[in-house]
């Protein structure tokens, strides 16, 4: 079934026809895949990035504590203990 630029199959035959399926979303359509008559995934087209990243741009923007990496104190993953009534 095709609805604008979307096609809708059923996952049944997302095997058999997953060739042709590649080729018209690289053409810009869209895939809707049912089961049960429930759309369960969309399939786009993948964007290529505009711009390309550039190494070091935010270079001394962020900053890491020197102990981000050491264990926890005891008892972190207990919660805060509650004092006695």
């Amino acid at each position: 079934m095709r609805d604008m630029n979307t096609i809708t199959i059923d996952i049944s035959q997302v095997s058999v026809q997953l060739a042709d399926l590649l080729s018209m979303i690289a053409n810009g359509e869209t895939v809707l895949l049912i089961e049960d008559g429930k759309p369960v995934a969309q399939l786009i087209p993948a964007e290529e990035s505009i711009e390309p990243r550039i190494l070091g741009l935010h270079e001394g923007k962020i900053w890491i504590a020197d102990d981000f990496d050491a264990p926890l104190p005891e008892g972190y993953w207990e919660g805060p203990i509650e004092p006695a009534a």
